[in-house]
């Protein structure tokens, strides 16, 4: 008897109930995972038939890609055209790149 067991937890844990898995009825389809392309689906109808592409709108518009084209044509440096229209410097070397 010295080394018997006391049967007086602290604090006893109680059982753990499982919860019952619910099935999908054959009449509903599943939900489409949430991906660009189902976006496009879902959203495509609407916004695309109304000229809608979706994005963050560019900070560079024709104007100011032409005056960098020409002032980049001349032979001014790419930091110096970036800073006098207010744009980043690889904002300013994608679009010349593009347009390359």
């Amino acid at each position: 008897m010295l080394f018997q067991q006391s049967d007086n937890r602290r604090h006893p844990r109680p059982p753990r109930e499982r919860r019952k898995q619910r099935s999908i009825t054959p009449t509903r389809t599943p939900p489409l995972p949430l991906t660009s392309e189902n976006a496009v689906i879902k959203l495509g109808k609407t916004t695309a038939s109304k000229g809608n592409v979706g994005g963050r709108p560019s900070v560079v518009d024709d104007d100011k890609l032409a005056v960098a084209r020409a002032r980049h044509a001349k032979g001014d440096s790419v930091t110096a055209i970036a800073k006098a229209l207010g744009i980043g410097r690889a904002t300013l070397y994608r679009h010349l790149g593009e347009s390359a």
